[in-house]
């Protein structure tokens, strides 16, 4: 299919609104509804979503469902201007990063709505959920949207690259950052002529921003500081915590576990696959088979591992994730209609997983016999109560070239750690100021 060409799926049907009150019971008023609903195209999705949408038609037989859907680098522009000009439809698919600046136009689930979706009230829909999964699509305490998909980042490892360094990939893998480093300068390789041939720990160059930032955030997390500040007031990226990782992941280059040369040309993620890397940051959703899929050669040698931690602290993972949010400019029918298809689009995780591989993180997936398609299960299992929302925080459009820029300066250009993070910081405050 030919870019920036949309996908129209005309399944419209004539529904009723169907009001659910406290008590559960159906009005009998036949008031016919309009759902416009907007999505991203990525391998066999669109065709599971229509299955879903007219499985949905089949149990409410009554409502108009005009249905779209476009590549995601198309879609990320056409919203944010649907939203700003008024021309948004009923409900769409959005990156968990834009709840934050997104709030104001999204409708929070009220306990009214709740109801209509066969909850007792909000908190019962935040039960439904693991709780490090719903954190992504909350924002003052509210619920703005459901994933439909989600995954957390972990370093994956090349299990055969440590057996042939004499190292015990269940042992000797790195729990601590510093760890990272001597574990890695026993993985890494130079060339007779000095240059560094294999890397240890790949690093993301060619990676959009929110990559930088997993890098760096987890060690943040763990320190109990956040780019930005809890109120949203100022940036932290001269806070001591953030000159702790930059100069850990500056050693890194430092000291030979990654190369500024590979770093900058190669594919992250190809190296790993390829054998070009030992480690690196990597999803969990369903990532070794499908990892081994696309690329046979790995078979049977990546490992999925927690992140390393720095000492007396406890390593955390960042979470990346795709909902469906509601319009909030929307009539309140509409919009009690089309978090009901919202609910009934995510209540059923068996069948996201086995047909496009995406995980939907509701409360108790993990005891389900289809959970055994997620090799590394436990651990996801895990990660998907205690994760937090990677770039889920206010002020992130403002922060997150800034950063990169400065990592860039930092790693690739030798800049000085502190100099570059108090520039970047002053930046993302006047950014933030003029916001205002």
């Amino acid at each position: 299919m030919k870019k920036n060409v949309f996908c129209l799926v005309g399944l419209v049907l004539i529904l009723s609104c169907i009001p659910v009150f406290a008590g559960g019971g159906r009005d009998a008023d036949t008031a016919r509804v309009e759902l416009e609903m907007w999505s991203i195209i990525g391998g066999n999705r669109l065709q599971y979503w229509e299955d879903r949408v007219q499985a949905f038609m089949r149990e409410y037989p009554n409502v108009t469902l005009i249905h779209q859907s476009q590549f995601q680098t198309d879609f990320e522009v056409r919203l944010p201007t649907a939203i700003a000009s008024g021309n948004a439809p009923a409900l769409w698919t959005q990156t968990y990063r834009s709840v934050v600046e997104y709030s104001r136009h999204l409708q929070p689930v009220t306990d009214e709505i709740a109801r209509f979706m066969g909850y007792a009230n909000t908190r019962a829909v935040q039960d439904a959920w693991d709780p490090g999964a719903i954190a992504s699509y909350m924002y003052d305490g509210r619920i703005y949207g459901l994933p439909w998909q989600i995954e957390y980042f972990v370093l994956a490892i090349n299990r055969q690259h440590f057996i042939n360094a004499g190292l015990d990939p269940m042992r000797d893998y790195p729990k601590t950052w510093d760890e990272l480093i001597t574990v890695g300068s026993r993985l890494s390789r130079r060339a007779p002529d000095g240059r560094i041939s294999h890397q240890a720990m790949v690093f993301p160059y060619a990676g959009p921003p929110i990559w930088y930032a997993m890098l760096v955030q987890p060690m943040l997390i763990q320190r109990g500081v956040d780019f930005i500040s809890a109120d949203g007031s100022r940036a932290m990226l001269d806070h001591p915590a953030m000159v702790e990782a930059m100069n850990h992941l500056k050693r890194r280059f430092d000291e030979g576990i990654t190369d500024v040369a590979l770093s900058s040309t190669a594919d992250f993620l190809n190296s790993l696959a390829m054998g070009e890397t030992s480690m690196a940051l990597l999803n969990t959703n369903g990532a070794i088979a499908s990892f081994e899929t696309q690329f046979p050669q790995t078979a049977g040698q990546l490992m999925l591992l927690p992140l390393p931690a720095f000492p007396g602290t406890t390593a955390r993972h960042a979470a990346s994730s795709w909902g469906f949010a509601v319009n909030v400019s929307s009539s309140d029918v509409t919009k009690q209609w089309a978090w009901r298809l919202i609910d009934f689009m995510t209540k059923d995780p068996e069948s996201s997983m086995r047909t496009i591989n995406s995980l939907i993180p509701r409360a108790g997936w993990e005891n389900q016999e289809w959970a055994n398609l997620i090799r590394e299960r436990e651990m996801v299992s895990e990660l998907s109560r205690t994760s937090f929302p990677s770039g889920s925080i206010q002020h992130w459009p403002e922060l997150q070239f800034v950063l990169q820029r400065a990592m860039n300066r930092i790693l690739f250009e030798n800049g000085d750690v502190v100099a570059e993070l108090t520039r970047a910081n002053n930046e993302v405050n006047e950014a933030i100021r003029n916001k205002r």
